[in-house]
């Protein structure tokens, strides 16, 4: 490596273009070679910027690859899920078949457990995992229904009338699975007879 001397245009130039450019443009620029623009920018201390960014990143990763899938870790150090994976590898870190699933399965069910919710309030789904309504919840609502209860589409509230055949057991078990039994408001009495004396003068005319 020959020896240069450095003027205060050479230096200017070095510190302004080192955090962004390529030792090689650099050393075009200045007529010099690579290695000296890297050695005289470790004597100023002078870094790269993505080279801070992946250490940030590398940090990250580290320091979360136990907690995390790759995808959240992809996200928290700002890289893409491949740049985890190949530090990942370059520090020896290996993750289990067993570790992997378990975090597939622990996002599933979150992602489940948010559309129920959605599905159960009536709003539209906002993943592509297909959700289904808790089994159990579905068959006791119909059981309710037979029985002579007032089960409303779409809604947790079970009504029940005076003249109801009411099942305790049924109704701790649907209040263990969300749904809430009320009596049936006066409201809602007037609407079912008029609905039915409607239907009664319907079929009288036909």
């Amino acid at each position: 490596m020959r020896k240069i001397i450095w003027n205060e245009e050479m230096l200017r130039t070095l510190r302004g273009l080192f955090p962004t450019a390529t030792n090689a443009s650099i050393a075009a620029r200045l007529g010099i070679g690579t290695r000296l623009v890297a050695a005289k920018a470790a004597e100023l201390g002078l870094e790269k910027v993505y080279g801070s960014r992946r250490a940030a990143a590398t940090r990250t990763i580290l320091e979360n690859y136990g907690n995390h899938p790759y995808s959240e870790l992809s996200r928290m150090a700002g890289v893409s899920v491949r740049t985890v994976i190949r530090i990942a590898d370059r520090h020896g870190l290996a993750r289990a078949t067993s570790d992997s699933a378990g975090f597939i399965s622990a996002k599933r069910r979150e992602i489940v457990r948010r559309e129920r919710l959605r599905m159960r309030i009536g709003l539209a789904p906002v993943s592509k995992v297909k959700v289904t309504a808790d089994r159990r919840r579905v068959c006791l609502r119909h059981r309710l229904k037979q029985s002579g209860y007032i089960v409303e589409r779409g809604s947790d509230i079970i009504y029940f009338t005076p003249g109801s055949a009411r099942s305790t057991r049924r109704e701790d078990t649907g209040t263990s699975l969300g749904l809430v039994f009320r009596p049936l408001p006066q409201t809602h009495n007037s609407q079912n007879h008029n609905l039915q004396t409607k239907c009664s003068e319907q079929y009288c005319h036909i």
